[in-house]
């Protein structure tokens, strides 16, 4: 789920847990809906699950000026 200050932005319903692949695609549609996702205006704030950590996560924000963070 996507949430602002505004309220809620996006969400997805999944049957099904979530994964790396299917995260990076929730991300890359935010970030194509909103481009101050990809111009590093917004900051993700992340959980600590386990995927959230993947290197390909991690990578796929680098490469895409992603910025972000994890919850205590």
């Amino acid at each position: 789920m996507c949430i602002s200050k505004d309220g809620i932005q996006g969400y997805v319903l999944r049957d099904g847990p979530f994964n790396t692949e299917s995260y990076l695609d929730f991300v890359n549609d935010l970030a194509a809906r909103f481009p101050e996702v990809a111009n590093g205006d917004v900051t993700l704030v992340m959980d600590n699950v386990a995927f959230h950590h993947s290197r390909f996560v991690q990578e796929f924000f680098q490469t895409n000026n992603i910025r972000f963070m994890f919850l205590p």
